[in-house]
């Protein structure tokens, strides 16, 4: 078994035939691009043409909740935590740089194409966060491929780079630059000395090996919680350089690149640019911190590189974008329509956000039921459109590029089950949890109970897993190490609860149903079952959001309260 998401590997051979040019698809994918440009930046005001709030207008579209104060539409892709450009201008050196990538990996000759990618990435990244944020991303990646990969006498250079970047990253912007680079040089002259003459010994015990290898992989586990313990304990707070801070972002892929690893899958003497070309491609830049796990690990990544033919990659990959572009467009004006609806035609109060119904609902206020479904599932709905634009340009710009990477989210209102849902709205996320987390549990534990077997196996991924992993450490990363932080995030515990029992229930009924031959959605007499079994599935899980989304002042109990509100039942304060 391949594992999940995996397939054959093709021959370099196959993946040449694979790459046969047709330059109308070249041109369709700049005409898509120059939309994106068009739509959301400013762009339109050196050139002198018409806004896009204006040329809407002039076609009689008014709509409301989609244009922002520029007159072009509103849009949640954005560049994490820099401050250089504005929004508009950030987005506008993406789409660029997304464009001039696409065109190398396009047109230069194959062995070139994943190193053209890597190369973009990071002029991109430098242009938008300069050379000190990417001089600590790329130090602390060959940290880990340093111990993942010991290198010869030939390639002893590269123990030099790691102390000299790290360096950098960490310097003080204000320091004169002549003693900047003096020290930088003295700190990779120290790192060189410490891995040459030391580590390398120690990585040649089996034992040292594996431990100094989880040890990189899970630093960014290992330093959030030594840190926010440190403050917690009256310490001073730990400041994160930004170059960190985006490597801890690649956590999730780092897990599974070291299980690739660990399995046999990765090739010992793999070059430093095939190490960073699973990490360093322009599909990532947006919006850093979400989809973090598209892409996955090394065998994931390298085994979809041009496995069918780059046309139709890069065919696929137009109609994720003209998708994203949709979703973004209009996501806000799909909820405010629902919202209004229900408001003004059927008299129901409605929550905007999550949220402002948690916090109302805490302070005492009442909310009846259909309040607490359409609030959820209002809100819910708006998430799924918003992360499926974001997602799709990431995945897009993926497989323009090359990759025949899988969307992350599928049609979501197609499911109708929970475990169904999972994969359809986070594909990549949940195989991270199934590969880390489910897995290792299924196979080792309560193997003559199958029931009891798969609920330890479910809520180890998306109960433990989900909360600890995929969520406390990167949210806790993004909002600074704090132990008040943790202590905040812990108290969403309930809705991974609720939401693995919900998986299991889902994934026991699929075990027990006596039809087990039909597909949802075939049009027969139980095609209504499957429009209720969909509605009861997006309405459950939107609930189990209020949890996830809470307000300060609220305790537990107060979204417990909350929880069985929604199904009718009023519980004592």
């Amino acid at each position: 078994m391949l594992g999940l998401g995996l397939q054959k590997p093709i021959s370099d051979e196959e993946r040449q035939k694979n790459n046969q040019h047709r330059h109308g698809f070249v041109l369709a994918t700049l005409a898509v691009l120059g939309i994106f440009i068009y739509l959301f930046t400013e762009v339109y005001q050196p050139l002198g043409i018409a806004s896009p709030k204006s040329f809407a207008n002039s076609l009689g579209f008014n709509l409301q909740h989609v244009f922002d104060n520029d007159d072009n539409v509103d849009c949640e892709i954005y560049i994490t935590d820099t401050s250089e450009f504005s929004n508009d201008q950030e987005r506008l050196i993406l789409f660029l740089g997304s464009a001039v990538a696409f065109l190398l990996a396009y047109y230069l000759p194959f062995k070139f194409k994943r190193t053209a990618l890597t190369f973009s990435f990071l002029a991109i990244v430098v242009i938008l966060y300069g050379f000190r944020p990417i001089a600590g991303l790329l130090g602390s990646h060959i940290v880990v491929y340093l111990i993942l990969h010991p290198i010869n006498v030939n390639r002893k250079f590269l123990a030099w780079l790691p102390g000299s970047l790290i360096y950098l990253t960490c310097s003080d912007p204000s320091s004169p630059t002549s003693a900047v680079f003096f020290n930088s040089v003295v700190f990779g002259y120290v790192s060189f000395f410490c891995y040459w003459f030391i580590l390398r010994y120690l990585l040649d015990k089996e034992k040292f090996s594996q431990i100094a290898g989880t040890i990189a992989i899970q630093s960014a586990g290992i330093i959030t919680l030594l840190g926010s313990s440190i403050e917690g304990l009256g310490g001073n707070q730990w400041k994160l350089p930004l170059g960190i801070l985006l490597f801890f972002f690649h956590w999730r892929r780092l897990f599974i690149y070291h299980m690739d690893f660990k399995n046999g899958r990765i090739p010992k003497d793999l070059s430093l640019l095939g190490y960073l070309s699973i990490f360093f491609n322009p599909g990532q830049i947006a919006n850093w911190s979400w989809g973090s796990s598209i892409g996955q690990g090394y065998s994931y990544t390298t085994d979809r590189f041009y496995n069918k033919d780059k046309n139709q990659l890069v065919l696929d990959g137009i109609k994720l974008l003209g998708w994203s572009i949709f979703y973004l467009a209009i996501g806000d004006w799909i909820k405010y329509n629902l919202v209004y609806f229900v408001r003004h035609e059927m008299g129901v109060p409605v929550f905007w956000r999550l949220r402002e119904l948690g916090c109302h609902f805490v302070d005492g206020g009442q909310a009846s039921v259909l309040t607490i479904w359409f609030s959820c599932l209002f809100d819910q709905i708006k998430w799924f459109m918003l992360m499926a634009g974001v997602l799709h340009f990431k995945v897009g710009i993926w497989k323009i590029c090359g990759y025949d990477i899988e969307p992350n989210m599928n049609r979501p209102w197609l499911t109708t089950n929970l475990a169904n849902l999972w994969g359809r709205i986070t594909l990549h996320y949940r195989d991270f949890l199934i590969r880390c987390f489910y897995y290792p549990v299924f196979f080792r534990f309560f193997k003559k109970n199958l029931y009891l077997r798969l609920f330890a196996a479910i809520m180890a991924s998306a109960g433990f897993g989900n909360l600890f992993w995929g969520n406390i450490i990167r949210r806790w990363i993004g909002r600074g190490l704090e132990w008040r932080f943790a202590i905040g995030l812990l108290k969403t515990w309930p809705h991974f609860v609720t939401l693995g029992i919900g998986i299991w229930v889902s994934a026991v009924w699929q075990l027990i149903k006596k039809d087990k031959t039909r597909k949802p959605w075939t049009w027969d007499r139980k095609f209504p079952l499957d429009l209720i079994a969909m509605y009861v599935t997006l309405q459950y899980y939107s609930l189990t959001h209020v949890f996830f989304y809470t307000c300060a002042r609220g305790t537990v109990w107060d979204y417990w309260r909350l929880f069985f509100a929604g199904f009718g039942i009023h519980l004592e304060p």
